[in-house]
């Protein structure tokens, strides 16, 4: 009943919901705001897994912005594709059945089918092998694993629009961080200064990541 309720919202409306939770969790500096800015955002996914999905990847280009709770920290898009799993277990669990992926269409959905496991089992077996294990298997986790599990939903998303939303949620995210690093740019925060060139930072540490 809650589900068919929310979903009886305006699309856009959900959306923006979700999309304030987020920004509150990673823009509010306080725990107890920020841990029901979380709740919220939870709650908003649970609901609407589609768009849960979308926030995910259109949280990609915003990743060095921490969400800081009880003195941990996590990167917001970490935690927006954390909330998308989640999303789409809790779906599962009411619904009864795992989201699968459809067939490949083309050629080039099976290369990047393929691509994507390859990628996880080199993953696998170098963090395996790696000196420093601890930080191995953290990148293995932010770099390699989350990505794929959110590559695994958008390939096995049932809603049309989700799929056709996908690549202008990630130039929107890009889109933000862009302009957030304009509109820094004046600030002597906002730049750094290499050979007499002044070169923008955005959310990054680095231009070059920007």
């Amino acid at each position: 009943l809650t589900r068919r309720v929310w979903r009886s919202v305006p699309a856009s409306a959900r959306a923006l919901v979700l999309l304030l939770a987020l920004a509150g969790a990673g823009l509010l500096g306080s725990d107890g705001p920020v841990i029901l800015c979380l709740g919220m955002a939870v709650l908003a996914a649970a609901l609407d897994p589609h768009h849960a999905l979308l926030a995910a990847v259109l949280a990609i280009p915003l990743a060095p912005v921490a969400v800081k709770v009880n003195g941990l920290q996590f990167s917001i898009a970490e935690v927006a594709v954390l909330l998308a799993i989640g999303s789409y277990l809790w779906d599962a669990l009411i619904e009864k059945r795992l989201p699968m992926p459809r067939s490949p269409q083309t050629k080039w959905q099976i290369v990047a089918d393929l691509g994507v496991i390859g990628l996880g089992v080199a993953g696998l077996l170098s963090a395996s092998l790696a000196e420093y294990q601890h930080v191995a298997w953290r990148e293995m986790r932010l770099c390699l694993l989350e990505p794929a599990l959110l590559y695994y939903l958008l390939r096995a998303s049932d809603d049309p629009l989700t799929g056709q939303l996908a690549a202008p949620s990630l130039l929107v995210g890009g889109a933000l961080t862009a302009i957030y690093a304009l509109a820094r740019y004046p600030l002597d925060k906002g730049v750094i200064e290499a050979e007499g060139v002044r070169r923008a930072l955005g959310f990054y540490g680095s231009p070059n990541n920007l």
